[in-house]
């Protein structure tokens, strides 16, 4: 008997979570944003990843004037 008032008590609770649930209001809708808006993230993430990229070529482009002056100069020790 007391295994039939438990399950019918956790019953009783999960509906009244269920329906709590189903009561509740539902949260609001996001604000469309506006065209200016889309367009000022659009440009700032575009103009953020070129820079990024550009500073890697940067970083490239030095590394490989270094190797080259090492080279130059190992083979000057050469000569």
């Amino acid at each position: 008997k007391e295994s039939r008032n438990k399950n019918l008590t956790e019953k009783n609770k999960g509906l009244q979570n269920q329906l709590h649930l189903a009561e509740k209001d539902l949260p609001a809708l996001p604000k469309k944003q506006s065209k200016f808006r889309q367009l000022r993230i659009k440009l700032k993430t575009e103009f953020h990843q070129l820079v990024e990229n550009k500073k890697c070529q940067i970083q490239e482009l030095v590394a490989r004037i270094e190797d080259n002056k090492s080279v130059n100069q190992i083979v000057a020790h050469v000569k």
